[in-house]
């Protein structure tokens, strides 16, 4: 293609040159403002929609998001309760622990005092003798 090049200043064969459009140079032309007479494509229906199927998925998330916080309040709640009974089931054991090393007590002072009476007695036929 013969063309004028800028870096020699002549006319010649450019490499890579663009080749110019038939019809002339529309460089200078106005852009049109208004959409007169312009068909719109059906890329606005697809946009409109995925952004309706958008929505609808939003609103599934928000509605799943509200039962898995509901849900979670309830095991928090739950938990909750379940560690009061706990602190109530532990404050029984200890009040059972010492009764129990009360009546241990008990215990061993009866059996200290079976060992008493026998030794008297013993010592009653003894004397009897």
């Amino acid at each position: 293609m013969l063309q004028y090049s800028l870096l020699s200043g002549r006319f010649g064969n450019v490499p890579n040159a663009v080749p110019r459009k038939k019809g002339g140079d529309h460089s200078l032309t106005p852009i049109r403002v208004s959409s007169e007479n312009v068909t719109t494509r059906k890329k606005q229906d697809s946009v409109g929609s995925e952004m309706i199927q958008l929505t609808e998925q939003l609103r599934l998330l928000t509605s799943e998001l509200c039962s898995v916080k509901t849900k979670l309040n309830y095991l928090t709640q739950s938990i909750s309760n379940t560690n009061e009974r706990m602190d109530d089931i532990m404050y029984i054991i200890a009040i059972t622990n010492e009764k129990i090393k009360y009546l241990e007590k008990l215990d061993e002072d009866v059996q200290n005092l079976q060992v008493t009476v026998s030794q008297l007695q013993n010592e009653l036929k003894i004397q009897a003798q």
